[in-house]
């Protein structure tokens, strides 16, 4: 061979191998991040004459290779057939089905150019492996209705080791509220078995409405299904902001002369819905909530309740009946070893003030309501359990004691030490905080970082009780989800960033390399149909100051999105210009500003107001005492009575010593280096304030989950006087304060530009 030909021959292969290495890193994203994982040289390809070859043989192995089976022969037309053999063969994807593996969920695969081998102890080990496969492939597979289908399909070489940190890894889907159909769940199903859930929770029934058959009362569906399109509160709704707000219609129908809204699961759809779960490995627990949240019922069943008010009455026989009918059908339908209870919020007052609860106390020897309470739910805990079934309730099951066997769901996080008391029980406990998993909380810029580095196990609990925690849970629930696409919109992606804490090991879980891996699954989504909430756009904040001339600066986050502007207070559409560039501002105006989904749907519409100012903000001449703000620290508010401690503060700190409810005041001066537009970026749980030369820049304030509100002031260099209040009222405590210049990089506020 020529040297020039060897020459050419290395050099192709050399580019063919950093082609190779750069699609590898492109494509490697799996989350949840598995146990281990090692990247190779060389792909797998899917071909017509690949071969799945499972080593046993079984209904529910093949029925875990199916979902694997149908997305590739939808995406490139090939059918791959199951052999049953032992040998190894070329061109293949083995599964060993093998007892060395302990954890049922836990897999192996290895990708290499000649196979995939995968090993598992069983079909959910197996199925885990084959969603891992899935998310190595093309993102273009997951889309159902691509028409120019792949005559092949490439795998990268890889050699994964896996296992769940959690066996319970759930999300609560609130149906009651506002319900979502078969259809809609079946799509929720898909989507979570990717990211490796296993428990749907469906809460069937509150106060608004009553979503399951039960035959032995059909009027429960009959008249709790539907209510008056009145009642929807679509305006209630549209108050939260955001995209897809407004009212399913295919919910609305006519019955009884009006229009009403909702539906209900007949026990032949939900038995379809359970077995398409199964088919993910995903168990549906059912929640019917009592004795608390039963509103509807009880319009039904008036007898339900004490004297004709509060909660179902836990002191009349008929309770007791209608609970156990209706828990017989949920039973016998459901196959998950687990029912909810629910037990929570219950206003016992009714109770207190009846006489024939002071009756039924007396006679069963009970000192207190919440000793009536826990008689109730004992009483269901012992029906269930004759059934077959162990009861699951919210963490309130435990007031007034429990048995050993019930689980809890620990939700009420402001409740100080809330987490140590219900583990000193001893019973096995879902964390299922609000604070850190009610998916259904207002989204902002920094709501998918706080949902992924959120501590399910906190450092504070007490020794050898985390053992107790077998899993974590979210909620979504529905009361301002009115349709799907609000429920996607507010699930996705935090629950693929809450997947990777259930599953994946705390050590392996980094927040930077998430948000790296995470920005591929926007494209696979997409396929998907989902109405995800995309990445912030940045660059610009709502209120802009600029000084004789400034910019609309706008960052999109997703590349295969679009950005078009107005400036003449139209909302924009597929005509309005797109934003290539930044956009120069001479004279005060306000843009809207269109971010529009790969599909062309218009997702949401931001407004960038620009006000002009003459000059800058003068500083002051001072000559400062020292390095570091005032710090005065305010128990339960800021009356100077309140006044608990006052000392200097070398930066924006909170104190180590902190009260349930407190306030904070840090005063003195900040010191600028340059002359130009700032902007601050005011972070905190609850409610903070930001004043700069006595003008407020940033209002962050109210009750409220963590969120970053920005504001801009127009600073000379040198020193300028700084107040920033903060009060803090929930179990949460979080403040920080960032800025940037003239549109530059987000910086830290840093000791040295702090003075008193």
């Amino acid at each position: 061979m020529k040297r020039e030909t060897i020459l050419v021959a290395l050099l192709t292969s050399f580019m063919l191998y950093a082609v190779s290495c750069s699609q590898k890193k492109e494509l490697i994203n799996i989350i949840p991040r598995p146990l281990s994982l090692i990247e190779k040289n060389g792909y797998f390809e899917i071909n017509k004459l690949t071969k799945i070859i499972l080593n046993r043989d079984n209904a529910e192995l093949r029925q875990s290779t199916k979902i694997f089976q149908e997305l590739i022969k939808n995406a490139t037309s090939i059918d791959l057939p199951i052999i049953i053999s032992e040998s190894v063969e070329n061109n293949t994807i083995f599964i060993d089905v093998n007892d060395s593996l302990i954890n049922d969920e836990a897999y192996l695969v290895n990708v290499s150019a000649k196979r995939i081998f995968i090993r598992a102890k069983g079909s959910k080990g197996i199925f885990y492996a084959l969603q891992t496969l899935r998310q190595l492939l093309p993102e273009e597979v997951e889309n159902k209705h691509y028409q120019d289908h792949f005559s092949k399909l490439t795998i990268p070489a890889v050699e994964i080791k896996d296992a769940p940190r959690f066996s319970w890894r759930g999300i609560n889907v609130d149906v009651a509220r506002h319900f979502f159909s078969k259809d809609d769940l079946i799509k929720f199903i898909d989507l979570i078995a990717l990211y490796k859930i296993n428990i749907l929770h469906l809460h069937l029934a509150d106060d608004q409405a009553w979503r399951i058959e039960i035959k032995k009362y059909p009027g429960l569906v009959e008249k709790g299904a539907y209510r008056s399109t009145n009642y929807y509160l679509e305006d209630e709704c549209k108050k939260y902001g955001g995209p897809y707000m407004e009212m399913d219609k295919n919910l609305v129908k006519e019955k009884d002369g009006q229009q009403v809204y909702g539906g209900y699961y007949t026990q032949d759809e939900m038995k379809e819905i359970i077995d398409y779960a199964l088919e993910h490995k995903i168990n549906i627990l059912p929640e019917i909530d009592m004795p608390a949240h039963s509103g509807m019922a009880i319009s039904i069943f008036p007898q339900l309740n004490c004297e004709n008010k509060g909660p179902i009455c836990p002191c009349n026989d008929f309770s007791y009946e209608f609970a156990r009918n209706v828990f017989s059908e949920i039973i016998e339908l459901f196959p998950y070893e687990y029912i909810h209870l629910g037990c929570d919020e219950v206003d016992r007052n009714s109770w207190a003030n009846s006489y024939a609860c002071k009756k039924f106390m007396k006679d069963k020897g009970i000192s207190d309501v919440e000793q009536l309470q826990s008689f109730f739910t004992r009483e269901m805990e012992k029906f269930f359990n004759s059934k077959g079934k162990k009861l699951i309730g919210w963490d309130e099951i435990l007031e007034g004691g429990i048995s050993k066997t019930a689980t809890a769901m620990y939700w009420r996080t402001w409740i100080p030490n809330n987490l140590n008391n219900i583990l000193k029980y001893g019973n096995n406990v879902i964390v299922a905080s609000t604070s850190g998993y009610y998916l259904n909380y207002q989204q902002n810029n920094l709501s998918l970082k706080h949902t992924y580095e959120y501590q399910p196990v906190p450092t504070d609990i007490d020794s050898g009780k985390e053992k107790l925690i077998c899993g974590i849970h979210a909620s979504l629930w529905s009361e301002v989800i009115p349709n799907v696409k609000r429920l996607e919109y507010m699930a996705f992606p935090r629950v693929i960033a809450f997947s990777e804490t259930a599953w994946t090991d705390e050590n392996q879980r980094n927040w930077e390399d998430f948000l790296t891996r995470i920005h591929s699954h926007f494209k696979r989504l997409d396929a998907l149909d989902v109405h995800y909430r995309l990445p912030d756009l940045t660059g610009f904040i709502e209120n802009n100051l600029f000084v004789g001339e400034g910019f609309l600066v706008v960052n999109k986050p997703v590349e295969e999105t679009e950005v078009r502007y107005t400036n003449d207070g139209s909302i924009p559409d597929r005509t309005s210009p797109v934003y290539k560039h930044p956009v120069k501002v001479k004279s005060p105006v306000t843009f809207n500003i269109g971010y529009f989904r790969p599909s062309g749907e218009l997702y949401e519409t931001y407004r960038a107001e620009f006000t002009k100012k003459e000059k800058y903000l003068a500083s002051a001449d001072i000559s400062p005492e020292g390095s570091g703000l005032i710090r005065k620290y305010f128990k339960d508010n800021f009356n100077p009575e309140n006044l608990k401690k006052k000392d200097i503060s070398p930066s924006i700190a909170l104190p180590e010593i902190l009260d349930n409810q407190f306030g904070l005041i840090f005063s003195g001066y900040i010191k600028t280096k340059q002359s130009g537009i700032y902007t601050f970026y005011l972070t905190s749980h609850d409610g903070s304030i930001l004043k700069i030369d006595d003008q407020i820049i940033v209002d962050n304030s109210g009750s409220h989950e963590s969120i970053q509100k920005s504001g801009q002031a127009a600073m000379r260099e040198g020193y300028h006087k700084f107040e920033l209040s903060y009060w803090k009222t929930g179990y949460e405590v979080q403040l920080q304060l960032q800025f940037s210049f003239n549109g530059k990089s987000i910086s830290e506020i840093e000791n040295r530009m702090l003075f008193h």
